[in-house]
């Protein structure tokens, strides 16, 4: 059954997961997971704390994207990326890969 993250298609193949890629030239890796963490406090203490203590549980930083007001550009919010390899793939009910 296929799934989509991020405007990539997964899908279930033989136990494996494979990703369909709409460019043929970038190839990732089918037992990639992906962890990404929400926060409302958007200061410089909250975010080393949320990056230090995922990274301790075995993920790896990837990016940090902020989402600003229109009337302020402080930042509101803020989502952080993180990935973990994986040497197979499982599927939970809701068709997201589990850990």
């Amino acid at each position: 059954m296929p799934f989509h993250f991020s405007g990539r298609s997964f899908a279930m193949s033989g136990g494996r997961c494979s990703r369909v890629e709409k460019n043929a030239g970038i190839h990732y890796n089918a037992a990639m997971i992906y962890k990404v963490v929400e926060t409302s406090t958007v200061t410089d203490e909250e975010i080393e704390r949320l990056v230090n203590d995922w990274s301790s549980k075995g993920y790896a930083f990837a990016s940090i994207h902020f989402v600003t007001a229109q009337t302020s550009r402080r930042p509101v919010m803020a989502f952080l990326f993180f990935t973990e390899q994986h040497d197979g793939c499982s599927s939970t009910v809701d068709g997201r890969a589990g850990a």
